[in-house]
């Protein structure tokens, strides 16, 4: 008597195990969609940095202040110099980028490929009166107050970044100009609040 040979295959159990694995590890391996909006904060947050940082070592090497300010109405911020020249001082936007070399050193975070949704907002409180949205540099690095040049010494503030659900603040040490990166949790809309 000639015998069949069985057929080679797999039960449904096993396919439902099988199925039941890779779904787990796809599962893992697939970004939530929180961390999507925590990665463009964190990418904002080291651009602003970056900015801030830039801003303050070319007023170290050049002498001349720079700074950088939150564009009002729009969603990006912009590195400038002073031009000292003016009485006021007048803030000149011609720096170009240092990496990328784009004609204006400007962060357009709605359309910032790694940024994309980040929403930025400025507060700096000088003295006992008034507030503003830029904040600038002296040849020592030391924060100013863009357009009189007074120091910061008894003033605050910083940037607020928010995407999604999450909030970052991004402020500069009042005494060394240092800057500094942290989370706030959820998103604020009020720099009040947080500065």
């Amino acid at each position: 008597m000639i015998r069949k040979r069985a057929e080679a295959g797999f039960s449904v159990a096993e396919l439902l195990f099988v199925l039941a694995v890779v779904s787990a590890i796809a599962a893992m391996a697939m970004p939530t969609f929180s961390d999507v909006h925590v990665r463009r904060l964190e990418s904002a947050s080291s651009e602003l940095i970056a900015a801030l940082q830039f801003a303050r070592q070319e007023s170290i090497r050049t002498g001349i202040p720079h700074g950088v300010r939150r564009i009002t109405g729009q969603n990006q911020v912009a590195v400038f110099h002073l031009d000292m020249t003016s009485n006021p001082p007048v803030e000149v936007y011609d720096l170009s980028h240092p990496v990328d070399r784009t004609p204006k050193y400007q962060i357009a975070f709605d359309n910032h490929p790694h940024a994309r949704g980040t929403k930025v907002l400025a507060h700096f409180r000088i003295y006992t009166g008034g507030s503003d949205e830029a904040i600038s540099f002296n040849a020592r690095g030391e924060p100013i107050q863009g357009t009189t040049g007074l120091p910061l010494r008894r003033a605050y503030g910083g940037f607020l970044l928010n995407n999604g659900d999450y909030g970052l603040v991004v402020s500069v040490s009042r005494l060394t100009g240092r800057i500094f990166a942290g989370e706030i949790g959820g998103t604020e809309s009020d720099p009040l609040v947080v500065f």
